[in-house]
């Protein structure tokens, strides 16, 4: 458990509508997130965390969450920075250089996605 950000495993009961079920999640994560703090639900796809795709209408409740997770791990992504983290960097070329000299980026400007906003570190639920 690196900076409080894993829960190796937790119990939901089905009866839970949405706010009750992210009401439980946050706490999970008491140093982490608070009362008034949003977070997202995030499910494994290949290599990327993406939201839940829902039919119009409906919303994550716990009995959703349990038929589209099955055995998937849940992940979490507050909508506010939790951890200040240092950039870690790697070798990167920049494409309109033409002498292919190597440029030091932070990792996360190499890896960023069109889904996400930030940097937020994701919080896993086993």
């Amino acid at each position: 458990m690196q900076n409080g950000h894993v829960v190796s495993g937790a119990q939901f009961l089905k009866e839970w509508d949405e706010s009750t079920l992210h009401d439980f999640i946050k706490s999970l994560f008491p140093t982490r997130l608070g009362d008034f703090d949003d977070i997202e639900v995030l499910m494994p796809v290949h290599s990327r965390l993406m939201a839940p795709v829902l039919a119009p209408g409906q919303v994550l409740s716990e009995f959703l969450l349990h038929k589209v997770f099955k055995d998937k791990p849940v992940y979490i992504r507050p909508m506010r920075t939790i951890l200040d983290m240092e950039p870690s960097f790697k070798k990167a070329k920049h494409d309109s250089e033409e002498d292919d000299e190597e440029v030091m980026k932070p990792i996360w400007d190499l890896t960023k996605t069109s889904s996400s906003e930030g940097i937020f570190p994701d919080i896993k639920i086993n």
